[in-house]
């Protein structure tokens, strides 16, 4: 272990340390959902989370926006929506200038007392997602989720619903709760598994004394089912797709890959949030159990790009490949992270029946490995035309 790892982790336990439920009963529960709170909803799993919540509920929704100034907020807010192929122009939105890494969400006082009194719901999917950063600089997420978890029970009790990422419970453990220790999650050294670890483990807190609390478990999100629409240039996944064609060597990995579109991921979010009482779990989770070979689906990308790409042991393309990437390549950027670990995603989520069988029920199925063919035709076509991936 490194020494900045041991420092984070010594910054880890003094964060759980310092935390407990500060409200130890229940004020009320929420009868009647009027008013959302949503974070990250410029983001790219929250705009969608947005349309959702428009769709399916009735309920007045408002945008935490992080803005240089309060002019700019609309025009930031529906670029934003325009890029996702969305058009929202709904009476049921207002936008709060806000920000997760200040001080009260960077609100006033007036207008934070005012949200308080009024939300009923919160939708938190406002995060800083880095793989590579470690857990102190990536710590302001804990934080705002604190304060979201106290801002919950102050006026009035609100339902939270967290979204936080696959892999966060122990394989050997309730595959729903967090995970006891840390060193028990798969990829326990990287900072944003921490964070989200972290924060599972404060809201389980409450859920424990029975609030309203709900964590939802996202795996690999896609782009727009529709047209591909994506942020690719901060996608691990995408990088290394896009850094194995550039240097035309791939290493054979024989694990899964696992794809879920934006949108249905959203939708899934929503509809559970809508219908917590079909489940006994508060915790959902949200990868695709359709998967198919990391490897078939390097070469199906290829195929489409029409590029030449040769598979590799992968102790002789960490050893020998990996080593000589330069820096126009995107495996520049992850060669400390593969260099102990050439295979850092071998690992199958645990399958979480319930929550698929719900999602049944509610009408939301998430695509069957015959259906990755068409989804990875439309991703590369996207791709290709914003200049992403090159076509020989």
């Amino acid at each position: 272990m490194n020494p900045s790892h041991t420092l984070d982790i010594n910054l880890i336990d003094e964060d759980l340390k310092n935390f407990s439920c500060s409200n130890p009963s229940l004020i009320d529960q929420v009868s009647e959902v009027k008013n959302i709170l949503l974070t990250g909803s410029t983001g790219f799993l929250g705009k969608y989370i947005l349309d959702n919540l428009l769709t399916h509920t009735d309920a007045h929704i408002y945008c935490l926006v992080r803005t240089k100034d309060n002019k700019n907020i609309k025009e930031r807010f529906n670029q934003s929506l325009i890029d996702a192929g969305l058009e929202l122009n709904s009476q049921r939105i207002t936008l709060v200038h806000g920000d997760l890494n200040k001080e009260n969400m960077g609100l006033s006082i007036e207008v934070l007392k005012a949200l308080e009194e009024s939300i009923d719901s919160i939708y938190h999917c406002g995060a800083f997602v880095h793989h590579l950063n470690p857990y102190k600089i990536l710590r302001q997420d804990v934080i705002a989720t604190k304060f979201l978890i106290d801002f919950s029970t102050k006026h009035k009790q609100k339902q939270l619903h967290y979204v936080s990422t696959m892999n966060i419970s122990s394989a050997n453990q309730d595959i729903w709760k967090p995970a006891t220790n840390l060193q028990d999650i798969y990829y326990c050294d990287m900072g944003y598994m921490q964070v989200k670890w972290v924060c599972e483990k404060m809201i389980y807190t409450y859920i424990d004394q029975q609030y309203p609390f709900y964590v939802y478990r996202p795996g690999n999100i896609t782009g727009y089912s529709k047209t591909g629409y994506c942020f690719p240039w901060n996608n691990h996944a995408l990088l290394l797709v896009k850094g194995f064609l550039q240097s035309a060597v791939v290493p054979k990995w024989t694990d899964p890959v696992e794809m879920t579109p934006v949108d249905l991921v959203a939708k899934a979010i929503v509809k559970l949030s809508l219908n917590t009482e079909k489940t006994h779990t508060r915790t959902f989770n949200l990868h695709n159990p359709s998967t198919l070979p990391w490897s078939e689906y390097i070469q199906k990308v290829a195929d489409i790009l029409k590029r030449k790409i040769a598979f590799v042991d992968q102790s002789y393309w960490k050893d020998k490949i990996l080593t000589k990437v330069e820096r126009n390549n995107p495996l520049f950027l992850f060669k400390d992270f593969y260099s102990v670990d050439s295979n850092k995603f071998n690992h199958q989520p645990p399958q979480d029946a319930i929550t698929q069988n719900v999602l049944g029920q509610l009408g939301v199925y998430f695509p069957s490995s015959a259906d990755y063919e068409i989804l990875i035709k439309v991703y590369s076509e996207f791709l290709l035309k914003i200049k992403f991936f090159i076509q020989d």
